[in-house]
Formats: C-alpha cells, structure tokens, sequence
C-alpha cells in the first residue's frame, strides 16, 4: 500500500483503528513526521493529541548509525551493538546524549507552545509515526507513554520493517501496521510525497487540534514568525534564524563569532526561554564556515561588530518589531563583539548580556557602553574573572558582574533565567 502523503496515511490508519476509539484514548505523534500522522487520526478517534519528546543517538563520524534515542521523562535506549562497532567511548556517548536532550527540550517547548502535555495515566495511548527502519526512537516513545501510567501502549505505523516491528512487540499491547515489508524501510519509498516537516508545522497541528477538541479555550499563541533568513552582512550572505513570538515586548539578537554556532545547544535553549517571555530573537553566526577557518577573522572584532550593527538593524526593521527595544547578546568572542557593536548609536541598544569570554576584546570601545550590561562569568577560572573584572571597571554605564557555573554542553537554567530577567527588566523599562 503507497500513500499521497503523510495526511493521507494517517487517514488510512485512523479507518483501520476505529474500534479503539473511546473516550479514554490519547494519540501520541514522533516529531516531527509522526505529527501530520498522528494529527488524522486523532482527528478520525475524537482523541486528544500530543507530541512524544524523543531524539535520535547518531554516530558522530558516521551519520548513518543510530546506537540508540533519549525521550522525555528520562528515557534511555541504547543499542549496544552499534556502540561496539562505533568504538565510540563513554565520554563521546554522553556529550551526544546532552546534546539531543536540550534540543528535544527546546523541541518540546516550541510544540506545545506553553500548553501542558496531554494526561495518558488509565489511558490507551496510541503512538504513531510515519514509517520505522531502526526503531529505538519508537521503542523510546512507547516507554515515555507506559512511564506516564497509560493503561494500554499502542503502536500505530502506516508502513515498518518487519525485524523492526517484531523488536517492537514485547514492549507494546498492540502493533499496528498497513504495510510491513521484509526488508529494511527507506520511508520515502511508500510515499509518493514526503518532504521535511517544519517545527511551525508540528506546532501549527497541536494547536489546530487542540481548538477543534477544545472550542473557546485559552491557548498560547503561535510564533509570529519563525523561520531561516539570510542576511546580507557586509557583503556576505549569513544565516540566521528569526523567532517573533506573539505580542513582541523587544527584540534580542544572539551573536557568536569564533568558532561557535548559532545553532548551539546554549543558544536555542536560551533562545526558547527569551521567546517564552515575549522576546523575538535573531540568532546570527557573525563569520561563514570559510572565515571560522582563518584566525585572523576570529579576533577580527571590528568586522563582526560591523555585521553585528547590521543585524540588530534589520531586525528592527522587520514587521512587528519596528520601534521595540533591542538587547545584545553575545558569548565566547561575541561577548566582546556585542559589547562593541552596543556603542553604535545607529542601533541604540538597550541592554546587553556577555556571557564568559573575552568581554576586553571591546578594547577602547568599553568606555563607550552606555547601555545596562550584564557581564556573566563562566566557570571557576581566575584570569577570566579577572578580565570581567578590568571590563565592569571601563564601562560607564551600569554593569553588574555574575558568576555563573559553566558546562560544555549545556547553559544553567539559572544562567538563562537571569539572561531573560535582566532583558526583560531593562527593555520593558525604556520608556
């Protein structure tokens, strides 16, 4: 059996599970394909439905090997058989688990949009995805549901490897599935369209279904905008990535420069707590892939300073944001960056946050920072307190100095509570 799309083998999946329809029934959707999905039928069962928090666990240096997933609640699986023959080793296999777990949670902030998961205790849960080839995500997603008490776990697929399935079978209380070749699945070959799924689309769903089931209720607006733009920055194209989330109260543009990504765990998971607080985000990566190779560009503080300017302004020139408020932030080398970019007049900042790093690459343009700074000191070395220190003592304006435990992988929930408090405090203060 071929499938138009993803809508379409939800409904043919939904008609083959209606006599599990009851009122006790919740459908759970794998992000971000199993949503569409999930989302017919749920809509076929008058069931609630939710997304499932699970990630992935890829091989480093080799993007084809999964050796297992993470889901919300703590749950871990773990193929043990791929790890041997990876020969990755435990400190390899943590950093990958930390990564995909502050991505699922920013994951699952974004979807459910500030709505509380669905109830599944007494419950049967349906679980649903587009297709299953490996199936640790799945086998994730199925203990995430028998860990939040469901009475019964169903797996519901339009189209699975059999091997996969049969792995399936002793954790669930029934397997669903419309096609179930021998061989091993490549998904796309069972649909005659299946192109990416776009988290405002994940989103767009929840939200959709939750109005229909629950006409009148109060729920938490979408996004505004969310999207990947381009920015044109001194003569380069740079990507970026622009979040306005509903009733905007300012704008704060993230900057990193070095070596470090916009797309790094930190960043997103700070992005998605300033969102939460009513504040749009720019998230821009300040030099391309060719420049993070030279070092001459990485100390190049004038030139991102420059292109930094040239984001905030862009940003402010977008609609919905014109005439609010704009913060800097930036880590690593974009601390010094952001601190000098905040002297520009062009732009007048608001507010700026530097988070560990080299605050004194700002040089001469320290005695220049007028607005309310936030100098954030990560981790316990002494020479960088120091160079908070000599920066907090340059600039004119207020400056608070922190200090604040610092990781590889992850930014304290603390760190970024304070990130959003001190944004929040200074931008909604200007008059």
């Amino acid at each position: 059996m071929k499938f138009r799309d993803r809508h379409d083998a939800g409904h043919k999946l939904g008609a083959h599970l209606q006599s599990l329809a009851d009122p006790d029934v919740a459908v759970l959707g794998l992000p971000r394909g199993g949503v569409p999905v999930a989302y017919e039928v749920a809509r076929l069962l008058g069931a609630p439905l939710d997304v499932v928090g699970v990630r992935k666990l890829v091989v480093p240096h080799c993007k084809k090997l999964i050796f297992g997933a993470v889901g919300e609640d703590g749950i871990r699986i773990i193929n043990t058989r791929v790890l041997r023959q990876a020969r990755m080793s435990a400190e390899q296999m943590a950093s990958v688990e930390r990564h995909e777990i502050v991505q699922m949670r920013r994951e699952l902030d974004y979807f459910r949009s500030g709505a509380a998961r669905v109830p599944l205790r007494g419950k049967t849960v349906i679980v649903v995805d587009d297709g299953i080839s490996t199936g640790s995500s799945a086998r994730a997603a199925c203990r995430v549901a028998r860990h939040a008490a469901a009475r019964r776990v169903v797996w519901a697929v339009p189209v699975g490897a059999e091997l996969a399935l049969d792995a399936l079978r002793p954790i669930v209380d029934e397997l669903v599935c419309l096609s179930a070749p021998t061989q091993t699945v490549d998904t796309r070959q069972w649909y005659e369209r299946l192109g990416p799924v776009e988290e405002s689309t994940v989103a767009g769903l929840l939200r959709r279904e939750a109005e229909i089931r629950c006409p009148g209720a109060e729920l938490a607006d979408p996004p505004l905008r969310d999207e990947e733009v381009l920015l044109t920055l001194d003569r380069y194209d740079l990507a970026a990535r622009l979040t306005i989330p509903a009733r905007p109260i300012g704008i704060i543009v993230l900057a990193h420069g070095g070596a470090n990504s916009a797309r790094s765990p930190q960043t997103l998971s700070l992005a998605a707590v300033l969102n939460r607080a009513g504040l749009a985000t720019l998230l821009v990566g300040l030099l391309t892939p060719i420049e993070r190779l030279q070092r001459s560009r990485l100390l190049d503080i004038a030139r991102m300073s420059r292109r930094l300017v040239g984001a905030a302004r862009w940003a402010t020139g977008q609609r919905y944001l014109t005439r609010l408020p704009i913060g800097l932030y930036g880590a690593g080398i974009g601390a010094g960056v952001a601190l000098s970019a905040a002297t520009d007049p062009l732009i007048g900042v608001a507010a700026v946050v530097s988070r560990g790093g080299r605050p004194d690459l700002a040089g001469v343009a320290l005695i220049d920072v007028t607005a309310p700074t936030l100098l954030i000191v990560a981790g316990q070395d002494a020479a960088a307190r120091e160079l908070h220190r000599i920066a907090q003592a340059a600039i004119p304006g207020e400056c608070v100095l922190m200090d604040m435990p610092d990781g590889p992988d992850v930014f304290p929930e603390d760190g970024a509570n304070a990130v959003r408090d001190w944004f929040v405090a200074k931008l909604t203060a200007v008059v």
